[in-house]
Parts: structure tokens; sequence; C-alpha cells
């Protein structure tokens, strides 16, 4: 097997993992400094979206997500979360844009480095992956799943030396 059909093998094998972190982004969805002052219409509307996501109603929850990110542009969390829903969607690049407009906004959670990772690894782009699992790792060194997956993506790009090493935070 060369390496192009291992890499859309292994990418293709992570249908779970979007969902698998799921949870994580969820549990993130009101960051601190975004329920002030705010009309209940966008906590409704954000948890509304975050139901229909939870019951794979994504059309749905990326609309409310949308909402949201209309009345308030500076919301990492519904970036994050139709990040989510794109990932779930197999949208990667609309995916990759929420997911970076998040981090931009929220750079200290690591679920938004690890789905942005998730979501160059289901595009067989394991290269540019590295560098959000170095991150989530940084931010979370206990975490497995950003750990293997960096390990993975190393492993797949050829840097069979750099796989298992601990990396220091930048």
């Amino acid at each position: 097997m060369n390496r192009l059909e291992r890499q859309q093998g292994l990418a293709a094998g992570f249908t779970l993992l979007p969902g698998a972190f799921l949870t994580v982004i969820l549990c993130a969805a009101l960051l601190p400094g975004q329920q002030s002052a705010r009309p209940t219409n966008i906590k409704e509307t954000f948890e509304a979206a975050q139901q229909a996501l939870q019951a794979g109603r994504f059309v749905a929850a990326e609309a409310g997500f949308r909402e949201v990110l209309r009345l308030d542009p500076r919301s990492a969390a519904a970036y994050a979360n139709l990040g989510v829903v794109y990932l779930r969607m197999e949208r990667f690049p609309a995916a990759i844009k929420a997911l970076d407009q998040a981090a931009q906004l929220a750079p200290q959670v690591a679920g938004i480095q690890l789905n942005l990772g998730l979501a160059y690894i289901r595009q067989s782009q394991f290269q540019q992956a590295i560098p959000h699992f170095r991150r989530a790792l940084e931010l979370t060194p206990q975490q497995d799943q950003a750990r293997y997956l960096l390990g993975l993506s190393q492993y797949m790009v050829g840097d069979c030396a750099g796989v298992g090493k601990r990396h220091s935070p930048l």
C-alpha cells in the first residue's frame, strides 16, 4: 500500500472523531465575557442551535450559530460550534474557516485546536494538522487524543523520528 492509499484510508477512518470531541466544545459554549449585556435571544438561539447539533440536525444548527454570529460577531463559541457543524457535514474548508476564527478569538481553548487538526486530517493534510495538535497539547498536556493524532500525522508525513517525542511549548 503506497502512502496516498494509506493517507486516504486513515483519513476516512476518522468519521467518528469530530463527534468525539464535540462534547468539550459544547461544554465551553459560553466562554467568559460572552454572557454580559446581550439580549436573551442570543443565549436562547445558541442553546437551540446547540440542541440541533446534538440531535444531528446540522442545517438547523448551522442557521442558529449563524444567527448568533449575526447578533454577536465576536462569539468564539458560535464559531467553534459552527466549525463542528461543518466537520459533521464534511464541509472541511468551511470548518477550517470557522474554527480558525474561533481560535483567533479564543486562543487558549485546546478543543478548537484539536478540531482544526481533525479538519485537516479529514482532508489528508497531515502536515497542516501537526501545529494544531501541538498547540492543543501545549494547552492541555494530558490530552491523549491530541497526542495520538499528532503522532499519526507525523507518521503520515514521514516524520517517524518525531513520533513519540514530547514537544515543549513554543
